[in-house]
């Protein structure tokens, strides 16, 4: 039967698929709980303290100033008014966030608005990388790898470190 005279070819590509997907998975795991330990080390877990409305709005006035200030720094239009929005003095959208943690450790809005910033820093840098600004482009994700790891900016940079190894000092 068909089965029969087919079989071991097809036994045999079965297991190569699973195996490649089982390196894969395990690769891509592999990064995410790097990306993990360094984004606890970046935000060490606290306890939520109690939030007294004082606290309440301190919370609600920080997260409107950062959520401001992500919203400037999507229409910046060079790698250093985007640093200097989203990384750099008192009234950066970093400033806000630290801030933000300080006072409530798992505020969603945070960790949301967190993770936009990085989100940000990535399409930025991959604009860069577009038009051929490499150096640029590493700075950006540096920088965003500095308020959080994600495997969009790791990815990233083994992209900018593999096209110019020069940048990245391999």
């Amino acid at each position: 039967t068909w089965w029969r005279e087919y079989r071991l070819p097809l036994l045999a590509a079965g297991m190569l698929l699973v195996a490649t997907c089982a390196y894969f998975g395990l690769q891509y795991y592999g990064d995410y709980r790097e990306d993990q330990s360094i984004n606890a080390q970046l935000w060490p877990r606290a306890a939520d303290p109690p939030v007294t409305p004082a606290t309440r709005a301190e919370i609600d006035d920080d997260l409107y100033l950062a959520q401001r200030g992500l919203n400037q720094a999507a229409t910046a239009n060079s790698p250093s008014a985007l640093s200097a929005l989203l990384a750099e003095g008192s009234n950066s959208v970093f400033y806000y966030l630290k801030r933000l943690y300080a006072l409530q450790p798992s505020n969603r809005s945070a960790l949301r608005l967190r993770h936009d910033v990085t989100q940000l820093y990535a399409r930025k840098a991959r604009d860069l990388l577009d038009a051929n600004r490499a150096s640029e482009a590493l700075q950006l994700v540096v920088e965003g790898q500095s308020i959080e790891h994600t495997f969009r900016l790791f990815q990233l940079r083994r992209m900018i470190c593999d096209r110019q190894p020069g940048l990245c000092g391999v």
